[in-house]
């Protein structure tokens, strides 16, 4: 018979959404060496949504691939599909 701290155990994993921000923040300043707030970084579906000005935001588009890569090393929010 499972205790409830084991059934509880499955919800500790789930990170908050601005945990997530500060981890694609922390990715994008490890790939393209650029620092973004995580206020500036918004998740829909399986795309983050970066809005920033529009120099920062080609930098990045620029290194999206190594953004991507790094994110799902470091994060368990693996599922990307694309950065816009």
């Amino acid at each position: 018979m499972e205790t409830i701290s084991s059934f509880l155990e499955k919800f500790r994993k789930i990170q908050s959404p601005l945990r997530k921000k500060e981890l694609v923040a922390e990715a994008i300043k490890k790939a393209a060496s650029i620092e973004i707030k995580p206020e500036e970084i918004f998740f829909q579906s399986r795309n983050i949504v970066i809005k920033t000005n529009p120099y920062l935001k080609s930098e990045i588009m620029m290194k999206k691939s190594l953004i991507i890569e790094e994110i799902k090393k470091i994060s368990q929010y693996s599922n990307i599909q694309d950065i816009r």
